[in-house]
């Protein structure tokens, strides 16, 4: 999000992160995205020694469909070692968005959400498969934070 927000701002656009998704045009957006991921890609360049997590959806529900949340081309510049999916269940994240004021949230309807859950797990089956490299689904449900940050760390060893 951070470089989402970056780099649109230095497109002009003034575009708040949450508001994102409502973009009309999939093509300049797609352009943007492309600076987005090249941009992270030079800043984790000067961290190659190290683990970087990549913290993105998978697939992002526009105005004008679905998108994938990191483009093929991108893939192919990241050395992939492993891919997480973290999710909770349709309803949880219902009442997390509805609880959250410090961003403009589509609360949504249980329904919608689990589109969304369903979409999420296709294009990561996809990442993974064209990366070569294991999904680790993690299931973080409320109350459980810690237990899914174990999982985490174990699966990222």
């Amino acid at each position: 999000g951070n470089y989402f927000k970056k780099v649109m701002n230095d497109e002009g656009l003034n575009v708040e992160i949450d508001t994102i998704r409502l973009y009309p045009n999939p093509e300049n957006y797609k352009s943007i995205q492309l600076k987005v991921f090249d941009q992270a890609i030079q800043d984790f360049n000067k961290f190659s020694k190290q683990k970087i997590i990549i913290d993105s959806h998978y697939a992002m529900l526009m105005k004008f469909g679905y998108i994938s949340g990191v483009p093929e081309i991108i893939l192919d510049k990241l050395k992939t070692k492993a891919l997480f999916l973290i999710e909770a269940n349709a309803n949880e994240i219902r009442e997390r968005r509805k609880a959250d004021r410090n961003r403009v949230r589509n609360y949504g309807f249980e329904q919608d959400i689990e589109d969304m859950l369903e979409k999420e797990k296709a294009y990561a089956r996809f990442y993974s498969e064209y990366c070569k490299v294991p999904l680790h689904i993690i299931l973080n449900e409320n109350g459980k934070l810690e237990e899914a940050v174990k999982e985490f760390i174990k699966n990222l060893k």
